[in-house]
């Protein structure tokens, strides 16, 4: 290393500074020619730059392609001489990577999609591309059909050309659907006749009506079918569809209504004659057998000679099924439902008819007696006369369809009269008493204490019962100068007569001149052949004696002592009305 060292100063010291110019231009001129000759530079013609493949630009964004600066590029090669010459232009396919732009101007850099051969190399000239990005957004047009030419005379077009479908949705970038105003296909009739069906593409026009011709706009569908039908004119007439049906629906079921959609139909003819006599048009028959609900169909038409359906001979019907309705009347027995229980009550009639109408088959096999009640409900009324009408409970599906009433009459509650205690009154011991002197033949007159009393003539006694004697009592006598003691009297019997009992006129007087000095408390008892009284208020019942309706009638046994054998032994009566 130290040889070395010395010899380099040395040696250029021996080498003047104008020779190693000359040898380094040398070496480069050698250099150059080498390279040159071994590895050429190979300019290629310009070619067009494809955008967006394989790498397209992000969802939703698109390329405006009218507005890029450069088309295409110039690619330059370099490296060993036979392999770049071996390089075709098919090879060379540039692009640009568009995944990283966004809306706007992007500049991406120009990139080859094929590899290039070993110790080859490329330079694009310009290296990037300017371009421009637009959100791609879409819009749905209704279709227009636009006709052409001219209809032949003697026909006419029936209605209008039909579209379907009658929307299309067109897709692109923002400034090319803000131009887009209508979608249309176009449609000539010129010597068309008869019904015709035609698939049609769609135009795009924009607010004057120009036609944008972009092939960057989708169109989805593509192809419109219009369909229109050019007919003879004839005489036309719009009558009734009437739904003609079949079979029977099931047990207990009837065909209701029976409409079509559209209820008219529109003919035409060339026989006037044939289309005026035309009163409906009518359906094939419809079958609704063993049916038991709704039956809805598509049925067609029937043809008539010389008769055309406009607007198809097709129609959708819907036949009702419902239940069959019967009645029956039947005879139910009224019940009052929360009456008063200090009331009374009475009503008429007991029985109603009612008349029950439902579907038939409620009413089978039998109609459910057990499951029907009237009722009249008399809950918060008060005394006196109401018509009040007949509530009915009834089972699903059935109905009453008369209204009956009933006539309530509410009475006051029935005061019972209370009942005297009955006192058995002993019957005093006879006592000998002195004879009495009769001082006449009609009447039998006794003195008692200087009194002359006479006796009424005799009568017939009414049958009483006379209660039987519990003790036995001694009667005071009467003491005193001139007078004759007389024996008291045994204790009255006590008959209740009945107010309607007959009377004669001498019991009557009799009964009017006895007077009683007291009232004692006597048993009351029923006379025999008293009648019961009647209830008025309510037949049927009998009613309970009182003070209104009651005669006491007293009878005194007659005398039989001595002094009164003269006499007539009849006894004394007194009548007391209560």
């Amino acid at each position: 290393m130290k040889s070395i060292a010395n010899f380099v100063p040395q040696f250029i010291k021996n080498i003047s500074l104008g020779r190693f110019i000359v040898a380094v231009a040398l070496a480069i001129i050698v250099w150059g020619y080498v390279i040159v000759s071994q590895y050429p530079e190979r300019t290629l013609p310009p070619m067009e730059v494809t955008l967006g493949e394989p790498v397209p630009p992000p969802d939703g964004l698109e390329v405006v392609p009218n507005e890029n600066q450069f088309s295409s590029v110039s690619i330059t090669l370099s490296g060993p001489s036979d392999t770049v010459l071996a390089v075709t232009v098919s090879q060379i396919k540039p692009y640009l990577d568009l995944s990283q732009c966004r809306v706007g101007t992007c500049l991406p850099k120009v990139q080859l999609k094929e590899p290039l051969p070993r110790y080859v190399t490329w330079k694009s000239n310009p290296e990037q591309v300017p371009v421009v990005l637009e959100a791609q957004v879409s819009k749905t047009l209704d279709i227009e059909v636009v006709r052409g030419g001219d209809v032949n005379p003697d026909y006419t077009l029936e209605g209008d050309l039909t579209a379907s479908p009658t929307q299309v949705t067109v897709k692109g970038r923002q400034s090319l659907i803000d131009r887009v105003a209508k979608a249309q296909v176009s449609v000539s009739l010129s010597g068309r006749v008869g019904a015709f069906r035609l698939s049609q593409g769609v135009t795009l026009v924009d607010a004057k009506g120009q036609a944008i011709t972009d092939t960057s706009l989708s169109i989805s569908p593509a192809n419109i079918t219009v369909t229109g039908n050019i007919v003879y004119k004839l005489t036309s007439r719009t009558v009734p569809i009437r739904v003609v049906t079949t079979g029977q629906p099931a047990d207990g079921f009837i065909a209701g209504n029976a409409q079509s959609t559209p209820l008219l139909a529109t003919v035409v003819s060339g026989n006037l004659d044939t289309l005026n006599k035309l009163e409906y048009v009518s359906t094939q028959p419809v079958n609704i057998n063993g049916a038991s609900s709704a039956v809805s169909t598509t049925v067609q038409l029937e043809p008539i000679p010389d008769v055309t359906f406009t607007g198809g001979d097709t129609v959708q019907v819907e036949i009702g099924i419902v239940p069959f309705q019967t009645s029956k009347t039947i005879s139910v027995q009224l019940e009052l439902v929360n009456p008063a229980s200090n009331l009374r009550y009475s009503y008429d009639p007991t029985v109603v008819n009612l008349t029950i109408s439902g579907p038939y088959t409620a009413f089978q096999p039998e109609l459910p007696l057990d499951k029907i009640k009237a009722t009249v409900n008399v809950q918060d009324r008060g005394v006196g006369t109401y018509t009040i009408p007949v509530q009915v409970e009834l089972p699903n599906n059935l109905v009453v369809t008369n209204s009956p009433t009933v006539k309530v009459t509410i009475f006051a509650p029935v005061t019972p009269t209370p009942v005297p205690t009955i006192t058995p009154i002993p019957t005093p011991t006879r006592t000998p008493s002195p004879t009495s002197t009769p001082t006449n033949t009609t009447g039998a007159s006794t003195t008692v204490s200087g009194t002359s009393v006479t006796t009424p003539p005799a009568q017939t006694p009414v049958p009483t019962t006379t209660p039987p004697a519990t003790n036995s009592e001694k009667a005071p006598a009467t003491s005193g100068t001139g007078t004759t003691p007389t024996t008291p009297a045994p204790p009255s019997t006590v008959a209740a007569v009945p107010e309607k009992m007959a009377v004669s006129p001498e019991q009557s007087s009799a009964a009017a001149a006895s007077a009683a000095p007291a009232t004692p408390t006597i048993p009351v008892q029923t006379s025999p052949n008293a009648q019961p009284l009647i209830n008025p208020e309510t037949p049927g019942t009998q009613a309970t004696p009182t003070r209104s309706n009651m005669v006491l009638m007293i009878f005194s046994p007659p005398d039989t002592s001595e002094n009164a054998q003269s006499a007539s032994a009849t006894p004394n009566r007194n009548t007391h009305y209560l």
